[in-house]
């Protein structure tokens, strides 16, 4: 992502103790629509993008993001979301992962979001 205006976005003065997270950083998430909540629900037998930390757990998933809580005036940072969606061998901690083809078809869908940039709200 650049920033290409002329002010700094985001900040770092809130860090939230329990999160880590600073609450005036910039923030990313993934906002599906039906039809990809569909297919993850189909394949995954629930909708992956709308758990909280507890929800994930009781699913035996994970995901993880990473980025910069800021970026100045003309400059780049640079933002990843993971999802982990299963083993590829039994594992009491996480869920076997979807076969080859039920991931081939999340994939098709896996455009048919918004991605969401926030900063304080």
């Amino acid at each position: 992502m650049k920033n290409t205006g002329k002010k700094t976005l985001g900040g770092t003065e809130k860090l939230n103790q329990q999160t880590f997270e600073f609450e005036d950083g910039i923030k990313i998430f993934i906002e599906p629509n039906e039809k990809l909540k569909a297919v993850s629900e189909e394949i995954m037998g629930v909708n992956i993008f709308s758990f909280d930390e507890e929800g994930r757990q009781i699913a035996k998933l994970g995901h993880g993001q990473t980025g910069v809580p800021i970026i100045e005036p003309n400059k780049e940072g640079e933002y990843s979301l993971d999802f982990i969606l299963g083993a590829l061998e039994e594992n009491p901690e996480i869920r076997l992962a979807p076969s080859s083809e039920q991931l081939e078809k999340l994939k098709e869908h896996a455009m048919d979001a918004t991605l969401i940039v926030s900063v304080e709200g």
